[in-house]
């Protein structure tokens, strides 16, 4: 008996609006369903890749994984085109440096790629936002706190108040709840004289309170996650004003 060839119609995939890959750390459990969270339903691809990472978060350790991202990049679904790949680590990016990353993971694949990171996005988010004044909530032991914190200083974007949950690295940082998030955040920003709170680290739930925290302060909050997500869909060419997501994903890339 042989086969009968069975009659289709061929549309444009699952990722007709936008393909978007995320090279996440082994460590990391909450990046790839918040940046999902984040992205439309329907019509966006999002695909993801693991670097090694340490259970620890330390200076040294995010300044390690940048030998494994070629391969990680090259492992994104290699025989298919992305629109853009987004490099999951806040600190990383700014230790290992977003150009160099970026120059990577473009050589890694054969079709053009446009590049993100938290950090990257974090800063286009604030400057479209028109936020040079920041309050900056993070998960991270006080040496990596100060490397996100004075990069932004060095962008020109002023840290006004500062707060972290003083955490070794994703495993503690994962379990920290939205609630705890949401109640840090308060503290933190509320009746401060800033124009934004950022939310640091790609391991931080924060998708369920974002817009709560927005409403609670009367400003805008750019998490990491929410940051790439909009980055990313932006960079593809959509341009969609989505609801549920906070204030960031009512404007387009400037």
């Amino acid at each position: 008996m042989t086969w009968n060839t069975a009659a289709c119609d061929m549309d444009q995939g699952p990722a007709h609006r936008a393909a978007v890959g995320l090279i996440v750390l082994s460590s990391d459990t909450v990046s790839e369903p918040e940046v999902s969270a984040f992205l439309p339903r329907q019509g966006v691809g999002f695909y993801s890749s693991r670097v090694p990472m340490s259970e620890v978060a330390t200076v040294e350790s995010l300044s390690s994984m940048k030998p494994d991202i070629q391969a990680a990049a090259e492992l994104l679904v290699p025989s298919d085109n992305i629109d853009v790949i987004g490099y999951g680590c806040t600190a990383a990016a700014i230790l290992i440096g977003s150009d160099t990353i970026k120059q990577t993971i473009q050589a890694a694949r054969k079709q053009p790629v446009a590049y993100s990171d938290p950090m990257l996005a974090g800063l286009t988010a604030l400057r479209t936002l028109n936020c040079q004044r920041i309050a900056l909530l993070t998960p991270y032991i006080d040496s990596v706190g100060d490397v996100v914190a004075n990069h932004f200083e060095q962008q020109n974007i002023t840290v006004v108040d500062k707060a972290s949950f003083k955490k070794s690295g994703d495993p503690e940082i994962a379990r920290i709840s939205p609630q705890s998030i949401y109640q840090a955040a308060i503290e933190l920003a509320q009746d401060q004289d800033i124009d934004a709170l950022f939310i640091s680290c790609t391991a931080l739930r924060v998708f369920d309170v974002l817009e709560s925290i927005e409403q609670q302060i009367g400003k805008p909050v750019i998490s990491s996650n929410q940051a790439l997500a909009w980055h990313c869909l932006r960079l593809a060419g959509d341009d969609s004003k989505l609801d549920g997501r906070g204030q960031l994903f009512h404007t387009a890339l400037t």
